[in-house]
């Protein structure tokens, strides 16, 4: 073997390599963005994506808040529940959202005192009684969908401290909306 046939296998053994690298760092960003979106990879079930369903908690929330002209972000101080919340989503994600769920579920059965039902069951009344818009309800039924998944560990615990927290912000603004905070009835419809 020649110094020429040497360099030649060098650069044989490389070129496969070096082109997987280029494309790596050419799409590096969009590479990114694609697997901070993933948080569960399964070969022959659907798998449930977490983030995705807390952007569009986030999106339905938002549209709720333009309808009534809400400027709702949730108090910044927390009472002794939240920041046990906030604590505990550094433990386990999962036991964080169920906790922050909880905080919605208070706020339901508030409105609805004499009801007993299933948390979809009471979210459909509050929206059959105009208590609650279609954008809210959306919501809500995300939420609990968003909690099913977390505390069933269908998105495969891999929850992160900060899926956690977005959904302990969005379930507290949710509360604010409905008046979980300041004990004042709430007539979340637009008319």
């Amino acid at each position: 073997m020649n110094t020429l046939e040497f360099i030649s296998s060098i650069i044989k053994s490389i070129a496969w390599p070096s082109v997987i690298l280029a494309i790596i760092i050419i799409l590096r960003k969009p590479l990114k963005k694609l697997l901070n979106n993933i948080n569960r990879i399964t070969y022959s079930n659907v798998a449930i994506e977490f983030s995705k369903g807390l952007q569009a908690a986030r999106q339905s929330l938002e549209s709720v808040k333009t309808v009534f002209d809400l400027n709702v972000s949730g108090d910044k101080s927390f009472n002794k529940k939240e920041n046990e919340i906030v604590e505990i989503a550094n433990i386990s994600p999962s036991a964080s959202i169920a906790m922050s769920w909880s905080m919605v579920e208070d706020v339901i059965n508030k409105q609805l005192p004499d009801v007993k039902e299933a948390p979809i069951a009471d979210i459909s009344i509050l929206k059959v009684q105009g208590i609650i818009s279609s954008d809210m309800e959306a919501v809500l039924i995300k939420l609990k969908k968003l909690k099913d998944c977390a505390v069933n560990g269908t998105v495969d615990g891999k929850l992160s401290y900060t899926q956690s927290i977005e959904y302990f912000e969005i379930a507290k603004t949710v509360q604010g909306i409905m008046g979980g905070d300041s004990g004042k009835e709430a007539k979340i419809h637009g008319n």
